[in-house]
């Protein structure tokens, strides 16, 4: 093959990282309070046309995803299984389009 015959297929993506730390609610709730803030971060991550967020400083508790009817993006989230300090985890967004093709 020569390098003319070679198609690149690579599609760039947009990752950004965001301390969504002033966004909760409380943090006595054992459900993540993404449910409240998501929407919010979703809108913002779309305005800056994001394709992945890392998102800093959640602190859920549990693990799961969280997908809004209608949404753009999937929130993410594993933390640790400590009710007493919720101080470890990772969180992130994912554009759907992007997370159907992995």
């Amino acid at each position: 093959m020569t390098s003319q015959n070679i198609v690149d297929k690579r599609i760039p993506l947009k990752v950004v990282c965001w301390n969504v730390r002033t966004l909760q609610d409380s943090n006595k709730c054992e459900y993540p309070q993404s449910r409240h803030w998501s929407p919010l971060v979703a809108l913002q991550l779309a305005r800056l046309e994001a394709d992945i967020a890392a998102l800093v400083r959640c602190a859920c508790q549990i693990k799961g995803m969280l997908t809004e009817k209608g949404a753009v993006y999937t929130f993410y989230w594993s933390g640790s299984c400590s009710k007493e300090h919720r101080q470890t985890g990772m969180n992130f967004m994912i554009k759907q389009s992007l997370a159907k093709k992995l």
